[in-house]
């Protein structure tokens, strides 16, 4: 059996000399130097860029200023006095876990990147705004789509309610529209929360549609009210925002958004350096900020076999809504949606504001534009732009009230590295505005991605492999908290350079609701980021499994090594033996092929300090047809153990169309017989 060795050492033990002096002397100067040359590579030894043992893990490379140097440098940022070691060069540094601090342009990924521009889904002013619960035809932009002026409008009302719903509807994909009603200039919207606009240019004896659009009006419904008069006005409790978007790691947030970074840490925004994701994508990883579930529990609701929902899944924010919280839930790009992407969704809505039926109508409703096979424009407004306008005025509206939002993005990110980029200006905006509108003087926001891309050409780098696993997360603290709970404070400062996981976060919005320090059954030795998370933290120690854990240093090895054919075969046939018992989740007349290893493309094994009798194995291979792109972990002791799930690390688009079971989309090239 292979076992990792540390890079060999040539200690000169120095020249002979006559007298025994001169012997005692150099001898222990030599002693003296091997012990430091040890502890110096002991200290810098690990993992490259190209997956070898160095004495330091990457080269620095020098970066492009005008994307991040001027932003960052010589910033006034407030600190607190670390209470862990560190180390130059890592994110996080111990005898357990070290992540290394990589450029964010590092050479081996910058062909993959480049800044994109805005894109624009209107060239005109919008012809039509809410402002104080009116809806009002801005005077201003009418010339634009009519010179003579003469524009009539109407609206319709959208609605989810699942009373008189078609036989054999989801609840969660059903909506419809009142008829259209006529007004001038203005009308009054009386409990109209999410509305469908219509403008005619009027001619003699014809008119001609040219607008349309969607607008939500936040106002304070049933449920609101009724939290709202039973408040006790308690401003102990801080308000929650949980806000982000999809597949940006922490590194291309610094890329694509440097402005927006700069903001943050200008700010005094805590930056959580060794965030580690837990599961493969959004939904896991989400449920266990949301849930506290173990993978085994979380993976029944993500992955269900049947045609359950989400309404029994015991969200934190049904805890929140308890004590009185004022809950919202809003998300774009609906077909991905984290609880509807091969999933039923929620037959009721599972938070006082829910923004799904509306998202629904405008892609079904408005002109598409799409940018990288994502509804981008819902007409001539972003579906990015209708997330973050919800939230801003949900967290405006009741910025004096208690209130639990989560509003996410995935059309400007889930499918390219790049288009975020574009969102830059946007999103500094968007806090730049609710800052300053009062909203975050009492809320506790995390502003975070659920992992970083997945596919794609940076995927198949060793840097792409860390931004997979590190998303990036930003928290923002109140002043008053930090005045009344400096021990708190200080803890979650210092929690930025320690490893911590999506089940930490969840400790810690169970502590913002009732001050728990209760353990999970499942990861007892998580906890909340306002207590003193220990510094010489392990994956294990944070529910992270050792397919995910970048904390591990890995040796590469070469392509033709003893121990690669019979992991090759052991992996192959997992995978054949998943398509073989996932008959019944693929459509008629078509088959999964049986797939066959074409190319190993990378092994290496991990560096282990002590003997250990097994070894932990990382494969990259390609596989046929379809030429697949797959990562797996394998552990060789007495017989050879799949360590977790095997990563899908390119694209399938249609491959798998014939498969309805999102686990087996990932493994299926249809066969059509």
């Amino acid at each position: 059996m292979q076992k990792a060795a540390l890079l060999p050492m040539e200690l000169s033990n120095g020249p002979q000399r006559k007298t025994n002096i001169h012997k005692i002397f150099l001898n222990s100067l030599s002693f003296t130097l091997a012990i430091l040359l040890l502890y110096i590579f002991y200290t810098f030894a690990s993992v490259g860029n190209g997956s070898y043992i160095k004495f330091f893990r990457y080269e620095t490379q020098q970066m492009d200023s005008r994307h991040y140097r001027r932003y960052f440098d010589d910033q006034e940022v407030p600190t607190i006095t670390r209470n862990y070691p560190t180390k130059e060069g890592y994110l996080v540094w111990t005898p357990q876990c070290r992540i290394p601090d990589i450029n964010p342009l590092h050479k081996s990924i910058k062909k993959v990147i480049e800044i994109q521009e805005t894109v624009l889904c209107s060239s005109v002013p919008l012809l039509t705004k809410i402002e104080k619960d009116s809806l009002v035809v801005v005077q201003e932009a009418v010339q634009h789509y009519d010179p003579k002026k003469k524009i009539s409008c109407c609206y319709q009302e959208v609605v989810r309610n699942s009373s008189n719903m078609p036989l054999g509807e989801n609840p969660d994909d059903y909506f419809w529209l009142t008829p259209c009603k006529t007004f001038k200039n203005s009308i009054q919207l009386l409990g109209q929360e999410y509305i469908m606009v219509k403008c005619y240019s009027n001619k003699r004896k014809s008119k001609k549609e040219v607008y349309r659009n969607m607008h939500a009006n936040i106002k304070i419904n049933t449920e609101a009210r009724y939290k709202i008069e039973k408040s006790e006005g308690n401003k102990e409790k801080m308000n929650v925002l949980l806000i982000g978007f999809d597949s940006i790691s922490r590194l291309n947030l610094i890329r694509s958004m440097p402005r927006t970074v700069l903001f943050l840490k200008s700010q005094g925004w805590v930056d959580l350096r060794g965030y580690n994701k837990m599961e493969d994508n959004t939904c896991p990883n989400f449920l266990a900020i949301l849930t506290g579930l173990s993978p085994k529990e979380i993976r029944k609701y993500c992955f269900p076999k049947n045609n359950e929902t989400f309404d029994k899944a015991p969200f934190i924010w049904k805890d929140f809504s308890d004590q009185g919280y004022i809950t919202a839930y809003a998300e774009d790009e609906q077909w991905i949606g984290t609880f509807n992407y091969h999933k039923r969704g929620f037959v009721k809505p599972p938070t006082d504001y829910y923004l799904r039926h509306f998202m629904l109508a405008g892609e079904k409703n408005m002109k598409i534009k799409k940018v990288d096979g994502l509804k981008y424009c819902l007409g001539p407004t972003s579906s990015s732009d209708h997330i973050l306008r919800y939230a801003f005025d949900f967290c405006n509206l009741f910025k004096n009230n208690s209130f639990f939002g989560l509003f996410w993005m995935n059309s400007f990110s889930h499918n390219n590295l790049n288009t975020a980029s574009s969102m830059d200006l946007r999103i500094l905006q968007f806090f730049e505005k609710i800052t300053e509108s009062g909203a975050l003087d009492n809320t506790f926001v995390v502003f975070l991605s659920d992992h970083g891309m997945r596919f794609g050409p940076i995927r198949e780098t060793y840097v792409g492999w860390m931004e997979e696993r590190l998303p990036f997360i930003y928290l923002w603290i109140p002043q008053w908290y930090k005045d009344k709970y400096p021990h708190n404070f200080s803890n979650l400062i210092n929690s930025g350079g320690k490893l911590t996981s999506p089940y930490d976060l969840h400790l810690t919005l169970r502590h913002i609701l009732n001050n728990s320090t209760k353990q999970l059954d499942y990861c007892p030795k998580c906890m909340s980021l306002f207590r003193n998370v220990p510094w010489n933290r392990s994956c294990k120690d944070v529910g992270v499994t050792e397919h995910w854990c970048t904390c591990t240093e890995y040796k590469k090895l070469p392509i033709d090594s003893p121990v690669t054919k019979p992991l090759s075969e052991f992996i192959i046939t997992t995978i054949n033996v998943l398509l073989a018992n996932s008959k019944n989740v693929v459509a008629n007349n078509s088959k999964c092929a049986t797939l066959s290893i074409h190319r190993i493309l990378s092994i290496k094994i991990k560096a282990q300090e002590f003997q250990n009798d097994y070894n932990d194995y990382k494969l990259i291979f390609e596989t046929s047809p379809g030429d697949a792109l797959f990562e797996a972990s394998i552990r060789e002791g007495s017989k050879f153990t799949l360590l977790d799930a095997i990563s899908r690390i390119n694209f399938y688009d249609s491959q798998s169309k014939c498969v309805s079971d999102a686990i087996m989309k990932k493994y299926c090239f249809c066969i059509y017989v």
